[in-house]
């Protein structure tokens, strides 16, 4: 399959939700005690067979999983709040909410939030973790991340897909075209008409009636002119026609 692909979008997220019975991270890249799930691991498991690594994006949620009634991570919850974007589900320029404390653990490479007056936990990524991410995936030779969605991004500092830009570095602006000033396109002398007459040169200065032949025409300068195309706007070449 991996032939047929331009790039993989590895949905890195979504480890942890309503279908377990305990507050959990859902994007670790490490570890995983307690689901058995990590991002490094599937992302192995995707090299192993087959898959290229400069064509793997490594994605990262723009929400964040909740988990109500809970002692934190690791422990029983009942219910999983309103959410923002759905139930139990809070958009990024939401978190962290109000009241409650950021905690990150940069060995897992992920973060939570959590509320001990609420007894609110709620699993998304922060800034810092999502360039920690955004350099793993450089070191590991991937294409680069991807998100979902962008409209839950917030803007300047705290934008996720900012800070994983910062570790990626910049777009190649090349324009892609070459200058050579130096290259001068020429016709060579003709028969008929053009014998004997040299082919026009952008580096020659021509004055009125001199002669030149291009593209398989003669031409005559109507006054002084030089990298003047014959035939062009201008208008300082007479078209005497074909050779």
């Amino acid at each position: 399959m991996n032939a047929a692909m331009d790039y993989w979008n590895l949905m890195a997220y979504d480890y942890a939700g309503p279908w377990l019975t305990w507050a959990d991270n859902q994007a670790n890249v490490y570890h995983g005690v307690r689901t058995g799930i990590n991002t490094d691991s599937a992302l192995t498991w995707y090299l192993q067979n087959g898959a290229t690594a400069s064509k793997i994006n490594l994605g990262i949620p723009l929400y964040g999983r909740a988990f109500e009634n809970t002692d934190g991570l690791g422990k029983p919850y009942s219910g999983t709040g309103p959410g923002t974007i759905e139930p139990g589900v809070y958009s990024y320029k939401a978190l962290p909410l109000a009241g409650a404390q950021v905690y990150q653990n940069k060995t897992d490479i992920t973060a939570y939030s959590y509320d001990s007056a609420k007894r609110e936990f709620v699993s998304y990524d922060t800034p810092s973790i999502a360039k920690m991410k955004a350099l793993y995936a450089v070191n590991k030779g991937l294409g680069g991340t991807m998100f979902w969605e962008l409209s839950q991004d917030k803007v300047g500092s705290e934008s996720l897909v900012s800070s994983s830009a910062e570790m990626l570095g910049t777009l190649d602006t090349t324009l892609n075209h070459i200058s050579n000033p130096g290259s001068t396109p020429t016709t060579s002398p003709g028969a008929g008409q053009c014998a004997g007459v040299a082919g026009w040169s952008s580096a020659t200065v021509y004055v009125g009636g001199d002669k030149a032949s291009y593209n398989g025409r003669l031409w005559t300068a109507k006054w002084w002119t030089q990298n003047e195309t014959p035939g062009g706007a201008s208008g300082v070449w007479t078209d005497n026609g074909a050779c």
